[in-house]
């Protein structure tokens, strides 16, 4: 069967985003099932976001005013050009201020989209253009990358800023939303759950998802995965609610010919009307990070109407993109001889946790796409559900490890015969060989 081929994807689930909980407690409605935190019946939260007495490093919001302040002297300057990535260092015209989705442009000509930040190193997908090192580099005053929305768009295949790649009209209205943006808080969350059925038993009876959580899924095959589970999630639809019928099923494909090919696949399931597919404009992992993003802000947008957004993706793209910008932060560290000790590394707070600063700015990375997820306070909710597979050789390489600590255990065995001994040797040589490891 289709589930018996994919079965095994959602047998590896590595985490479940923690459900965060807002201070006033909402009446319950149908489906709900009442919050049990004694800290929800709170009349209002003591401590806002950041001002916690445990927060080392509280939030601070820069006016604009202030931003121009701690705004460097020297001009930000093209570095590296990668294909369609730049690298630029922050400066005047673009530093550490600016947010993950402003449009910044280049002496060149190029326009370019933010990314990420990572010390005082930025990453940006090409949008038009063509830039060179050395140029410089600065923000086009509040212009960010959007994406069109509406309920029309169900039922269609676009691209990240929302149009159409399947030949058919775009609706008269529709909604510009930013592609990045900031988590909600915590005050407007739900600590009232609600179940997002599947239809798929792996999932419904063994890894239950709520609404407004994200979900990371290990498999074990990207091209079974795609074609036979990948369908399944997508024809799910809401059994509860007051706008059950008011729903999305969002989902990254990596390309168009894999878009049409899910596309013919959903028709036959009679769920395609449901969904919407979005294309990056090529198949780098900038452009792919950037499309899942859209598809967050599409999904989101169904939430805020009061209906209910599922977006299905694959979390290699932003993998991809912080190793690419972690190994150009180092190479900047190391042309500047500012290579850090490990033990002298600075230490951040991060929500309660103190923890280093290269983990927190990570941390940071992923958060800004993982937290967009939300079952919001009186209105919808957006569910991520997020895709890695095992690479190539790892299983092999994690199972040789597991032996050589086996016979390393035996080895500080002290008190056997070396006879004994070589019996354990043998025997544990003999299970590897079974699995295919040979020493």
């Amino acid at each position: 069967t289709q589930l018996g081929l994919s079965g095994l994807a959602v047998s590896g689930l590595c985490r479940r985003s923690r459900k965060t909980r807002i201070a006033r407690r909402a009446e319950p409605e149908g489906e709900f099932v009442q919050g049990t935190s004694i800290f929800a019946d709170a009349e209002k939260d003591p401590f806002p976001a950041g001002t916690s007495p445990l927060d080392l490093l509280p939030n601070m919001d820069f006016t604009e005013e202030e931003k121009k302040k701690q705004e460097p002297s020297e001009p930000a300057m093209v570095l590296e050009v990668r294909g369609d990535l730049v690298v630029v260092r922050a400066g005047k015209g673009l530093f550490t201020q600016d947010s993950p989705g402003t449009i910044a442009c280049t002496d060149s000509g190029a326009d370019a989209v933010l990314l990420a930040w990572k010390e005082d190193i930025a990453i940006l997908q090409l949008l038009a253009g063509e830039a060179e090192p050395g140029d410089e580099a600065r923000r086009v005053e509040e212009k960010f990358l959007q994406t069109k929305c509406s309920k029309e768009l169900r039922g269609r295949i676009l691209d990240p800023q929302g149009r159409s790649l399947d030949g058919l009209p775009m609706p008269e209205e529709v909604e510009m939303r930013n592609v990045f943006v900031i988590p909600k808080p915590k005050q407007v969350r739900s600590n009232q759950y609600r179940a997002l059925f599947t239809g798929v038993q792996g999932i419904d009876f063994d890894v239950p998802i709520g609404r407004g959580q994200t979900m990371l899924f290990q498999g074990t095959d990207p091209e079974k995965d795609r074609k036979y589970l990948w369908p399944d999630l997508l024809a799910s639809k809401p059994v509860m609610g007051s706008q059950k019928e008011l729903f999305v099923n969002v989902v990254v494909c990596r390309t168009l010919d894999e878009a049409e090919e899910l596309q013919s696949e959903l028709k036959a399931r009679g769920c395609w009307e449901n969904c919407t597919i979005f294309v990056p404009i090529s198949d780098d992992p900038a452009s792919r990070m950037i499309a899942i993003n859209a598809a967050a802000a599409f999904a989101e947008y169904f939430g805020e109407e009061g209906g209910e957004g599922v977006v299905l993706c694959d979390f290699e793209a932003m993998h991809d993109v912080w190793n690419v910008l972690a190994e150009l932060a180092g190479q900047e560290r190391a042309a500047r001889g500012l290579l850090m000790d490990p033990k002298e590394e600075q230490w951040v707070q991060m929500q309660g946790t103190v923890i280093r600063e290269s983990i927190g700015e990570r941390r940071k990375f992923w958060f800004r796409l993982t937290n967009r997820a939300i079952n919001e306070d009186g209105k919808g909710s957006m569910t991520l559900l997020g895709w890695l597979w095992e690479q190539d050789g790892s299983l092999q390489y994690r199972l040789r490890k597991a032996y050589e600590m086996k016979l390393e255990q035996i080895e500080e065995i002290s008190r056997i015969s070396d006879e004994i001994r070589a019996k354990l040797v043998a025997k544990v040589k003999a299970d590897a060989a079974a699995d295919g490891i040979s020493f």
